[in-house]
């Protein structure tokens, strides 16, 4: 049986940085650093006081448009039957319906304002996306950021399964890859095993997933993909590796 040894780095399957979406003072770190996260999980605390409050602003300003609407509606409503028996001029009817129209504009403009104002209120809460390994925190307590840019604040890596990258030359890609190709074979992925510097063997096993769809022309290689489990999450992104491929 033929084996082809390559070596290789293994990447994260998924990568989520968390960013700030709105600008404020950090009120807390919600989590440990380095620590195992679930989708959901509370990351950051921002100070909340300034957006409850442009929330509740606009909750007012809302009122006042409903209120506006129907107070328009009623005068409209009022001039339609009025200028049936000439008792008001057809300007009247045209002015009051103008301003009817004008107030569910306004209406419509205050709702938008109101759903912009409750995200901003929900992103002083910041949540992992995703399951995975969050790294340290990047901006402590009590400093202000989002000023101008979406800061980053930390990275949360899913750390199982995990990618394996190599370059295969295209004498190899032509003798064994190719036949595996996706387009050529449907439903078989060749499996390979991993070991890593200073281990002995092939600690891990993947199948392979992804043939890219262009060689490096400078290097006359081709990127080919697999996946590995990595239950114990012993393996990190950016570890170099050899693989054996049968």
């Amino acid at each position: 049986q033929t084996y082809y040894e390559f070596t290789g780095n293994t990447d994260a399957i998924e990568q989520v940085d968390i960013r700030a979406r709105v600008k404020g003072f950090l009120k807390s770190v919600d989590y440990v650093d380095g620590k195992e996260v679930k989708a959901g999980d509370l990351l950051f605390t921002i100070e909340s006081e300034e957006y409850v409050a442009r929330r509740d602003q606009v909750k007012a300003q809302l009122a006042v448009a409903e209120s506006e609407l129907q107070r328009t509606q009623l005068d409209f409503e009022r001039v339609e039957k009025a200028v049936q028996v000439n008792a008001v001029s057809r300007q009247d009817v045209t002015t009051r319906e103008a301003e009817y129209h004008q107030a569910q504009a306004r209406l419509l403009a205050a709702k938008a304002s109101l759903q912009t104002a409750e995200l901003d209120l929900g992103y002083t809460r910041i949540t992992s996306p995703i399951n995975g390994r969050v790294s340290r925190r990047l901006v402590d307590v009590g400093n202000l950021f989002g000023a101008g840019e979406n800061t980053l604040l930390a990275t949360v890596i899913r750390m199982e399964p995990m990618y394996v990258y190599f370059n295969a030359g295209e004498d190899v890609y032509h003798k064994f890859f190719l036949k595996y190709h996706p387009d050529v074979k449907q439903g078989y992925r060749p499996k390979f095993e991993i070991g890593l510097p200073g281990q002995e063997g092939y600690a891990y096993e993947g199948v392979l997933d992804y043939i890219d769809n262009k060689a490096d022309s400078m290097t006359g290689t081709i990127t080919v993909r697999g996946q590995v489990a990595n239950a114990e999450k012993l393996l990190l992104p950016g570890m170099l590796d050899r693989k054996s491929v049968v």
